[in-house]
């Protein structure tokens, strides 16, 4: 018998019209990051059902990996409803590695994660961030400002002293991250994994983003929306009616074939037929 609430590997849980969004910032961020989508101008009809998750209480000791981390948000999913994980940056690898822990335990799976800006894992940022982490602060910022993965705007925000240790400590976190992408391949998640990007994103370019579709059963979209690295925020009035139509279609996404790992590996190498 199935754990309670799992997911039949292959199969998406039951999912009604309004799933609840989880959404996870990037490095640095926090829940309030995600202001821009719930303040976005005449933002839906019918507003999205949204909860920020707050990685600074998660964060337990200062030594955590992001594998740790993502299991710490796989056990804050909600048990009694649907659900999605869409996240920005970091946050799209923490939606997917949470992904995949829940998957591991048999627990249950959100309906699709978003990431969004994120590298598959086979491209982590780790080699790049990790000269870069331990600067003196105003190289650090040039750098990455350098290659967007910072707004200009931080040098001179009040907030920069709260952002920029908050910042370093999640880069530290990315350049931990040496995932076994093997064996993900060989047991890539049963729910569809959509990647979004910034058409002029230099962190996450779109020529990347097709990656993704080795961790999926499903096949793997990616929409590519104007801006660079902080587009959800920059366009968050289109990003949100991508989402909410995303959610809306739920009914229809979940009748997908998901494609079996010997298809997809056919399909990927150019072999099929």
């Amino acid at each position: 018998m199935s754990p309670a609430g799992a997911t039949a590997p292959g199969r998406w849980p039951d999912v009604p019209a309004r799933p609840l969004v989880c959404c996870l910032p990037p490095a640095g961020g926090s829940a309030a990051t995600f202001r821009p989508w719930l303040r976005a101008p005449g933002r839906l009809d019918r507003p999205l059902d949204m909860q920020a998750v707050n990685l600074r209480l998660l964060q337990a000791q200062q030594d955590m990996t992001l594998l740790d981390l993502a299991a710490a948000v796989a056990g804050q999913v909600p048990a009694d409803r649907p659900y999605v994980l869409a996240g920005h940056s970091l946050g799209g690898l923490l939606a997917y590695e949470a992904a995949v822990e829940l998957h591991r335990r048999g627990g249950r799976l959100p309906a699709f994660v978003l990431v969004m800006g994120s590298r598959p894992p086979h491209h982590s940022s780790a080699d790049l961030f990790a000269p870069v982490v331990e600067l003196p602060d105003e190289a650090f910022l040039d750098t990455l400002e350098a290659v967007g993965a910072v707004n200009s705007a931080l040098r001179t925000s009040p907030l920069r002293p709260l952002f920029l240790p908050a910042l370093r400590a999640d880069l530290r976190i990315i350049t931990t991250y040496r995932p076994d992408t093997a064996s993900r391949r060989r047991d890539p998640l049963p729910v569809p994994v959509i990647s979004w990007c910034g058409s002029s994103d230099p962190l996450a370019p779109p020529s990347l983003l097709s990656g993704w579709e080795e961790y999926t059963l499903f096949p793997t979209p990616v929409r590519i929306f104007d801006g660079g690295h902080f587009f959800p925020f920059e366009e968050a009035r289109e990003c949100l009616a991508a989402l909410e139509a995303l959610c809306g279609d739920l009914a229809l996404l979940r009748g997908t074939a998901p494609v079996s790992p010997v298809a997809n590996t056919l399909h990927k190498s150019g072999s099929a037929t």
